[in-house]
């Protein structure tokens, strides 16, 4: 600014603490219970996501009245919308950045329906990707960081095509940065040290989602 002039900037944020014990998230060291919607970028109306924050309400009061309180966002990051709203209605959001499983970068004669354009590499061998993923990790906090609905952050969904080593390294160093909230390297296929939670469907010798049918309050898995 010249001599004699000012700039006022004005920013929402909230206080919260994320952490995590042994088997729970907890926030303000209370356990809370992440009951939530996968949001796979599904706006078939539109083609794209609404930029609107009284849409995203409206989309979030309706999980709210299913007494959903999480949304884990599929391998992408919504609009600043979304956590503007997150924060209003009371919603736990997990921004993802992108999908590069291992059976994208192979042909498959059993389900070619599964083989995807340009059969990309994982993580770590990808260097497009390689220089994108973790730029846009940084541009994620940076943009958003101060919504306090922003609770998790993970790379992507099952990466197992991805060198995890490499990846734990770019999740290391935003935990060393913004420890506002809690990071995990893939939904799936490995598990970390880094790793301050984890969304999968089957930890192998461990147990899993497989087969469990029905509603009831007899497992929180």
């Amino acid at each position: 600014t010249q001599k004699g002039q000012s700039q006022l900037k004005t920013v929402d944020f909230g206080f919260r603490n994320v952490t995590a014990s042994r088997s729970k998230i907890l926030i303000n060291n209370r356990p809370v219970f992440m009951r939530g919607n996968l949001d796979c970028l599904h706006f078939p109306l539109t083609g794209y996501p609404s930029c609107d924050i009284q849409e995203w309400e409206r989309i979030f009061r309706i999980y709210k009245s299913y007494g959903l309180n999480h949304v884990r966002f599929h391998s992408w990051c919504p609009p600043e919308a979304a956590f503007t709203a997150a924060d209003r209605i009371g919603i736990y959001i997990q921004a993802e950045v992108l999908w590069i499983d291992w059976w994208m970068s192979v042909v498959s004669k059993e389900r070619p329906e599964m083989t995807t354009r340009g059969l990309p590499k994982g993580l770590g061998h990808n260097p497009s990707a390689d220089k994108f993923v973790p730029e846009e990790l940084q541009r994620m906090i940076e943009a958003y960081g101060n919504h306090p609905s922003f609770t998790m952050l993970c790379i992507g969904n099952e990466l197992g095509n991805s060198n995890f080593d490499i990846m734990q390294q770019w999740i290391k160093s935003l935990q060393e940065k913004d420890p506002r909230r809690l990071y995990a390297i893939s939904t799936a296929r490995k598990i970390m040290p880094a790793d301050q939670y984890m969304v999968t469907h089957n930890i192998p010798q461990t147990g899993g989602t497989y087969g469990i049918n029905g509603s009831g309050t007899d497992n929180d898995r």
